[in-house]
């Protein structure tokens, strides 16, 4: 790990990061997200699409309902 000599230099240090919150996980098919939800022992879940109704691709993510 480089030391910063200036508050204005580029490399910046791999232990700070963005501090960003998890985003929940996301599927591009019904069934790949049903199988993830087997995989995972979930039984009771709902899948919301996350797209738009204009476009014809689909996002697909998983809510537990318990």
């Amino acid at each position: 790990m480089r030391k910063r000599s200036n508050k204005n230099d580029k490399w910046k240090s791999f232990t700070g990061g963005r501090n960003r919150k998890a985003r929940p996980r996301t599927f591009k098919t019904e069934a790949a997200a049903h199988a993830f939800a087997k995989e995972q022992g979930l039984e009771s879940y709902k899948l919301e699409n996350l797209k738009n109704t204009d476009t014809k691709d689909k996002k697909y993510r998983i809510f537990n309902n318990s």
